[in-house]
């Protein structure tokens, strides 16, 4: 019976928080977010006047705001007013289907009446896809790149509002084709590295659908000169291989493990018995001791150079970026000396290793090339790609 009362204490104290949660969006105004609060609670409680009359008063305000907003846009002149206007109607449309979802018990109480939206939603859809496609046939004309992707952003939403509007799908890949950038990628090795032709090819294999966006797109073979925007050039100026480095560290492990049992005494040595007259026995423990000797084999490359940004139209420097890779050759093997049980699990894992055999110089060098095609990739959409996004003024 406790639990009972307990759960419907809970109950009613989270009905009471999301009430004056709803009530307090409604007094600041925020009308779409109690709406929204009101629609899961009414499910709950269909039987509450409260909620009804909130959601109500809610529902309302939303509709007439909408309807308000599309008078106004009408009478604006503007000239994506019917853009608006459908948004509108859209928002009157959900609103209306979600408001109607309502359980049957709570929605027979509230004095509600139905609209049908959809002739003007297909009208308005209609005289925006107009709008817009004349819109975007105006950005054609400037000419410029910006104007040409605005254009096609126009176009994608004509496509969408009436599927093939005036021919709109030859219009868009014209667009997206005079507002897209393209990048020639290439790598500039100084011939006193002596890079290996393997590490280059590889450098060279660039996924370059990785890396294109919807308005730039990359090459790494060269079609014509005139008919890249930019050239992103890899830089290839110093690279290192260390020796082979063998290093040995000693580390003293000890620890008190538990062996057998033996006879308690007290501070005077004198065996101390149970109540029975029996000696007490406790555990014993032991500190055992080992020499470890920890050998550690390393070797590491690095490639390292700029990556710079090019206009291929004057051939200024629009960015220069320093570019380093690191592959590193790491083994550990240990021998231990004393006892076996004093060590730690990490050297049990290589007490019974062998050496390694060192990599070679190139083999460590590719490793190096593709963990800085990473980098390429992670440079160019964080940083290059913004560098080419912003020259717009061809």
């Amino acid at each position: 019976m406790r639990k009972f009362f307990l759960k419907l204490f809970i109950v009613s104290f989270v009905f009471c928080i999301s009430c004056s949660v709803s009530k307090k969006y409604i007094q600041q105004g925020n009308y779409q977010k109690a709406f929204d609060v009101l629609l899961k609670k009414i499910i709950k409680k269909p039987d509450s006047k409260d909620l009804r009359m909130d959601l109500m008063l809610s529902y309302d305000k939303l509709q007439s705001q909408d309807l308000l907003s599309i008078q106004e846009y009408k009478e604006s002149g503007n000239r994506d007013a019917w853009w608006h206007i459908l948004l509108a109607y859209q928002r009157l449309d959900v609103r209306q289907k979600q408001f109607e979802a309502i359980p049957g018990k709570a929605l027979k109480q509230i004095q509600y009446k139905s609209q049908d939206y959809n002739s003007q939603i297909l009208i308005s859809k209609q005289n925006a896809a107009e709008e817009l496609f004349d819109l975007a046939k105006e950005e054609l004309v400037i000419g410029k790149r910006r104007n040409f992707r605005e254009a096609y952003h126009m176009f994608k939403k004509v496509d969408s509002l009436v599927p093939n509007f005036n021919n709109v799908k030859s219009l868009l890949v014209r667009a997206q084709d005079k507002g897209t950038v393209h990048v020639l990628i290439d790598i500039d090795n100084e011939d006193s590295l002596n890079l290996p032709k393997e590490i280059l090819m590889d450098l060279d294999r660039l996924e370059i659908g990785q890396l294109d966006g919807p308005f730039v797109k990359f090459d790494t073979v060269l079609r014509s000169d005139d008919y890249y925007d930019f050239r992103l050039i890899l830089c290839l100026d110093s690279l290192f291989v260390s020796k082979d480095i063998t290093h040995k560290d000693r580390i003293n492990d000890s620890k008190k493990i538990r062996e057998g049992w033996e006879t308690l005494k007290d501070l005077n040595g004198n065996v101390v018995l149970d109540a029975h007259g029996n000696p007490i026995t406790v555990p014993r423990y032991v500190e055992v001791k080992a020499d470890v000797d920890i050998i550690s084999q390393r070797k590491s490359a690095i490639i390292a150079g700029q990556l710079k940004l090019f206009d291929n139209h004057t051939n200024q420097l629009l960015q220069n970026k320093e570019i380093e890779s690191k592959a590193n050759f790491l083994y550990q093997f240990a021998r231990v000396n004393g006892d076996y049980r004093a060590i730690s699990e990490r050297i049990r894992e290589i007490v019974d290793k062998q050496p390694a055999k060192f990599p070679e110089k190139d083999s460590l060098l590719l490793k190096a090339a593709q963990q800085m095609k990473i980098q390429i990739y992670e440079r160019i959409k964080k940083e290059i790609e913004l560098g080419i996004q912003g020259e717009e003024n061809y």
